[in-house]
């Protein structure tokens, strides 16, 4: 490394710049207090916030849930069995072909699963629609007439490790 002679002190010309250089313009204890630079709150607290997202979305992440449902509209009719309700909901030919037997079934009083998809159509006013059969098991006995089919239910952390 080359080295040069400056006011009687020898400095190294490269990468690294040399010790003391800063200290050498600073003469007293007043201009020490000038000198010093504080750094601006505002970065401070715009990365407490962002650290603050990053984590709420985290927790989201692992607890939260999502689900894709599909409304339906429900037929009741009188259970042959015990306690439990049994209905039926009359799918399009696009919408059947997304629900299998097992899935959740929730309204707002009562949670079933669907027991038969059925395969053949039944026409009304020139169109056809094909029967889902649905047995609701807990919850209330109310005839909620209103409900959704769960066709998939994951949690968002899933997404990142599958």
């Amino acid at each position: 490394m080359d080295m040069e002679e400056k006011n009687g002190k020898k400095e190294t010309k490269g990468i690294w710049r040399t010790k003391g250089r800063s200290q050498d313009e600073v003469k007293s204890q007043d201009q020490l207090e000038t000198y010093l630079e504080v750094a601006n709150p505002g970065i401070r607290i715009f990365l407490a916030a962002v650290m603050i997202l990053l984590g709420g979305f985290l927790i989201w992440a692992i607890f939260g849930n999502i689900e894709d449902t599909m409304k339906i509209s429900l037929v009741y009719k009188d259970s042959p069995v015990g306690d439990s309700l049994h209905a039926t909901a009359y799918l399009s030919e696009k919408d059947v072909g997304l629900v299998t037997n097992g899935m959740k079934v929730r309204t707002d009083n009562n949670t079933g699963v669907v027991i038969n998809v059925s395969g053949t159509a039944v026409s009304f006013h020139d169109k056809e629609f094909y029967p889902v059969s649905i047995s609701f098991n807990s919850g209330s006995k109310e005839r909620d007439h209103d409900g959704v089919i769960i066709l998939m239910d994951f949690r968002p952390i899933e997404l990142v490790f599958n």
